[in-house]
């Protein structure tokens, strides 16, 4: 989890603001929350732990990242 804090801290600033805002939320509740537990009713019958000790990177890339955002608002304009 360390390595992906210090990789989403590169992507603070890439993307739209309203993607850096939705980013910042989430990791905002994730901290909060944290991963869910068997005393979360609608993950009671799921173990997170083995994803909970996964290592997760991010694409570390500004131009990944525009990309992708560019390419996914394209398809919903288009889908509209």
């Amino acid at each position: 989890m360390i390595s992906f804090l210090s990789d989403f801290a590169e992507l603070r600033e890439c993307g739209p603001e309203w993607l850096q805002d939705l980013r910042q939320n989430a990791l905002n509740r994730f901290e909060a929350l944290g991963f869910p537990t068997p005393r979360d009713e609608e993950w009671k019958y799921t173990n997170v732990t083995p994803l909970s000790r996964q290592e997760f990177r991010s694409t570390n890339s500004q131009k990944t990242s525009q990309t992708a955002v560019s390419s996914r608002g394209e398809k919903a304009l288009q889908a509209s």
